[in-house]
């Protein structure tokens, strides 16, 4: 198994310890932390939906391997172990939903709701193993690793030379923009030295940790700006008709310098459009009769460069990003509504910067930390407040 499968799995396999740890052994902070929210069957559900989703991309990535090294076979039966873990787990949470479809059962936590299908003793075993697998998580990864750097070494010359030449086969091999995969197999480097293994372990683990939070924090990230997303969110965009490239130029003159040839009459003066963009004035408005091509002029606006380029007249240090709604009083109740509005200006803009979703969306960030998945629609009150933060 080549290091960059091993640096995966093990971090899949890191993300469901947590996970689930976390999930069982937090007690009263569940309640609180998850905007007040008892666990019922909507939590249950998006704890099932995570735990699969989990268990399934540990079986992709593990790809059929059967293992030929001892550390190889090791990961594929930690994988093998952790994935029927998942299952039994899935099992009583599936119960728990009948529970709950029977009567109004209500958790204040998750380890509350699990002892209605197990016994305490299961649930700390269960806990136990979660314990067991991520003490062996870093030695088997630093085994698998050490495999590799000490490929072939036993026929060379020059052993030192041959490792050093495996380290950059493997640090070129490594996903780009993942440091913490780099940290790990400098770490297995060290752990070549006499006496330098409890240091390696111990660094192995920390950046294991931290890769493992970064992909997680990626992937919630990913989950928040589609679940802004809805079915028809650019349907309208799409639908109006491109303008001639020649019958808006009129909006970049200044008043009164346009001809008849650039789709506006000289004799009807307007507000420099170029001058607002460069201003802090707040506002231009744009008035006109049903189907004048006011949308059309929007549209056309909204793909042209000048104005990003006349916007960082005052721009300075600060990021410009710009986003487009179209709403008029027909089509879906997305298309119409002011949730819609927000939900479409925000995931055009957060798309830019996602690393800021956490703060932006605070509450609805640790309920996906809790639970996995977050199928709540989103209200009105959260999407204003990280509109005006």
């Amino acid at each position: 198994m080549d290091p960059v499968s091993a640096l995966g799995l093990a971090s899949s396999v890191l993300q469901v310890i947590n996970f689930t740890g976390g999930l069982i052994s937090r007690t009263r902070q569940l309640y609180q932390a998850a905007s007040g929210s008892l666990v019922e069957n909507d939590e249950l559900e998006a704890v099932v939906r995570t735990l699969q989703s989990h268990s399934r991309r540990i079986a992709m990535q593990l790809g059929g391997q059967t293992g030929k090294s001892q550390a190889e076979k090791d990961i594929v039966s930690l994988c093998e172990g952790v994935r029927e873990l998942c299952a039994q787990l899935i099992s009583a949470v599936e119960g728990l939903k009948v529970a709950t479809n029977n009567r109004a059962a209500r958790w204040e936590t998750f380890r509350q709701a699990l002892r209605s299908v197990w016994k305490e003793s299961e649930i700390s075993n269960l806990m136990d193993r979660l314990e067991r697998y991520r003490n062996q998580l870093d030695s088997i990864l630093l085994a698998n690793i050490k495999d590799r750097l000490e490929a072939f070494t036993v026929e060379s010359g020059n052993r030192d030379a041959r490792i050093e030449q495996n380290l950059a086969k493997i640090l070129a091999s490594l996903q780009p923009g993942s440091p913490w995969q780099a940290e790990i197999v400098h770490a297995t480097r060290q752990s070549l030295h006499v006496g330098a293994i409890d240091a390696a372990t111990a660094a192995v683990s920390a950046s294991l940790s931290a890769g493992a939070k970064q992909k997680r924090d990626n992937l919630l990230e990913r989950r928040t700006l589609e679940s802004l997303k809805f079915v028809d969110m650019r349907d309208r965009y799409e639908r109006i008709s491109e303008a001639h490239r020649k019958t808006f130029e009129w909006v970049f003159d200044e008043p009164g310098q346009s001809s008849s040839l650039s789709g506006f009459p000289p004799s009807q003066p307007w507000d420099s459009f170029s001058t607002w963009l460069m201003s802090n004035k707040p506002l231009y408005w744009i008035t006109g009769k049903p189907g004048a091509g006011k949308s059309t002029l929007m549209k056309f606006l909204s793909d042209d460069r000048r104005v990003l380029s006349r916007l960082r007249v005052w721009q300075r240090d600060r990021p410009i990003f710009t986003a487009r709604f179209f709403l008029w009083n027909s089509g879906s109740t997305m298309q119409m509504s002011r949730l819609g509005l927000l939900q479409s200006l925000l995931h055009q803009t957060v798309s830019n910067f996602p690393h800021e979703i956490r703060r932006l969306f605070p509450d609805r960030w640790e309920y996906q930390d809790v639970f996995g998945y977050d199928a709540r629609p989103w209200t009105w009150p959260e999407l204003s407040q990280a509109f005006y933060d």
